[in-house]
């Protein structure tokens, strides 16, 4: 029974995976008017979706703690923020919000020469001796950083709703309030 209930959360896995992909390739090469959020989107999928079949293929492959998908979890709430910020004023993306790409970058870095020398190396050695503080740290950075996206988000989303409430009189599809409840159940998960 236990195999079974295995091999089914598996599939399901897989599943997600695939749907993930195929709908981020979708939304890229969708010809509607909305090319831009479309790609921000798609970018967001492909990350999470990399994160679930990271789940499967790669966690018990690296000898060490710092696996693939975690530099790229600090991508998810920059992306969320992009997104919503398309959706409700469509602008060119400017130096700046490059900034919020740092956290990523900086991580990356981190595991950079573990991932090319291999866990066996100084540096990975380093890492592998210090998982748990280097593991705190960087699920705190995360934490603190989709609460702070979470704030933004929410305080972007609340501003388009008193100005959309102040401009229209039906205000049904124009206050994305869904994002409001993706973004609670997200930050629950």
């Amino acid at each position: 029974m236990i195999i079974f209930f295995s091999k089914l959360v598996e599939v399901i896995i897989y599943a997600g995976s695939v749907q993930g992909f195929f709908l981020a390739l979708v939304l890229t090469t969708a010809k509607n008017g909305k090319r831009k959020s479309n790609r921000i989107l798609s970018a967001l999928l492909v990350i999470l979706s990399m994160s679930i079949i990271h789940l499967v293929f790669v966690a018990g492959t690296i000898g060490f703690s710092y696996k693939i998908k975690e530099p790229f979890i600090l991508l998810i709430g920059p992306l969320l923020l992009l997104y919503i910020r398309e959706l409700i004023n469509p602008r060119r993306l400017i130096l700046a919000d490059a900034l919020h790409l740092i956290p990523f970058f900086l991580f990356f870095l981190i595991l950079l020469p573990a991932t090319i020398f291999g866990a066996a190396s100084a540096y990975g050695e380093f890492l592998f001796r210090n998982a748990i503080a280097m593991s705190l740290v960087v699920w705190t950075l995360v934490v603190v950083q989709y609460g702070y996206y979470w704030w933004k988000i929410v305080h972007i989303i609340n501003n388009h709703r008193t100005v959309i409430e102040s401009e229209f009189s039906n205000t049904e599809g124009k206050t994305l309030s869904w994002m409001k409840i993706f973004l609670h159940v997200f930050g629950v998960f």
